[in-house]
């Protein structure tokens, strides 16, 4: 009897405790989804004209930009955005903020895109540049990594803008990018892009590896012979 009543209470104290659990796993996905809406309430709709200075044609021109960019996505409403042609005017409203100097709406509308689009890679390579503009370097380090790995050696771009980084402004992890570059060079489908390898030929001379640079720039010259740039670069190597 006892024994029945032990059994009975752990029951009951295990059903209590599991209840608990799952209402607070309830709270708080159901406050993160709040979050997320309430985060995106700025760019729902397009803010009024008076907002910006207009009688600057190049904010005129953003904010037709933004118009055009707005009437094409409210469109959408309703549909599934992870399947619909978010990405152009994703990318259109968030330059045209950026334009307009609204970085505030410019990062969220990035980030809205990004939340739709986490496989894709202008969003998250443009939000790196422009965390850079407003040197946040650590977020911008993250999305040009991300960008990269949704690239995968197709595209040179965020590349670029990590190297940039990284030899401008972080520049105690600038050898990472050695492995970054080796990786995006096997990557490249049609194994011709020669920013991947002029970057590693640059970093190598940097740290003073002239024959790794040499051996890069002698790389590029393979496919493309004439490329009279790198043959200067070779030349002002001389006998290093």
């Amino acid at each position: 009897m006892k024994r029945n009543q032990f059994v009975q209470t752990a029951l009951g104290k295990f059903i209590i405790a599991t209840g608990v659990i799952l209402a607070v796993v309830v709270i708080v996905v159901g406050f993160q989804l709040y979050n997320a809406t309430l985060k995106f309430t700025a760019i729902a709709k397009i803010p009024p004209a008076t907002e910006y200075n207009l009688s600057d044609p190049i904010n005129q021109a953003a904010y037709t930009r933004l118009q055009a960019a707005y009437e094409t996505l409210d469109g959408f409403k309703g549909g599934n955005l992870y399947e619909l042609p978010v990405i152009d005017p994703g990318i259109a409203r968030a330059n045209a903020y950026k334009d307009l100097g609204d970085t505030g709406r410019a990062i969220l509308s990035y980030q809205w895109l990004n939340k739709y689009r986490p496989g894709g890679l202008q969003g998250f390579n443009n939000l790196a540049n422009l965390y850079v503009s407003i040197g946040d370097y650590q977020k911008a380090e993250s999305n040009y990594l991300i960008a990269i790995q949704n690239s995968k050696g197709m595209h040179t771009e965020p590349y670029e803008g990590l190297y940039n980084l990284y030899s401008g402004y972080l520049k105690d992890k600038l050898p990472k990018i050695e492995n970054i570059l080796l990786t995006a060079i096997q990557q490249d489908p049609t194994q011709t892009r020669s920013s991947y390898r002029m970057m590693l030929a640059q970093y190598y001379t940097s740290v003073g590896r002239t024959g790794d640079a040499r051996t890069q720039y002698e790389a590029i010259l393979k496919y493309d012979p004439s490329n009279v740039n790198v043959k200067t670069l070779i030349n002002e190597l001389g006998g290093k």
